[in-house]
């Protein structure tokens, strides 16, 4: 800087760190802060789910609970302060695509549901499935249908 002032040089120094400083920051955003927001929704395709005769009746609970909770965090627009309380089925899951094989135990298939209980910021879910010889706790036939 000169008595009369800044100089054209300095300026354009300063312009060049400001530039740079600016790049910095989105190549820093775009690798660390942009994918957290991204992997909360998730996608229906990204979790494979395979059921075989070899999967037991909590295999089964779970593969309904996750395929309930991603049908959720991709469809779901409640407000924090709400209280709700909603019931996704089995058959409904799939014909979403939300659960690509059947429930199947011991060569049958299962059918069931997910209650979906939120209360302000608490979301629970709670999987439901009814077999040949095996029905979850607190099983409702009529949730089911």
């Amino acid at each position: 800087m000169n008595k009369n002032g800044w100089e054209l040089r300095d300026f354009m120094v300063i312009i060049g760190v400001i530039f740079f400083s600016l790049i910095v920051a989105i190549i820093a955003y775009k690798n660390t802060i942009q994918p957290l927001f991204s992997a909360s929704k998730i996608k229906k395709d990204d979790i494979k789910q395979e059921t075989t005769s070899e999967n037991t009746y909590q295999d089964l609970e779970n593969i309904i609970k996750v395929a309930a909770e991603r049908y959720q965090n991709n469809n779901y627009s409640g407000n924090i302060d709400s209280v709700e309380t909603k019931v996704l089925t089995y058959k409904f899951l799939k014909k979403e695509k939300y659960i690509k094989e059947k429930l199947i135990y011991n060569s049958e298939e299962c059918s069931g549901y997910v209650i979906f209980d939120k209360d302000r910021a608490s979301i629970k879910y709670k999987p439901f499935i009814k077999c040949k010889n095996y029905k979850t706790k607190g099983y409702e036939k009529e949730k089911d249908e």
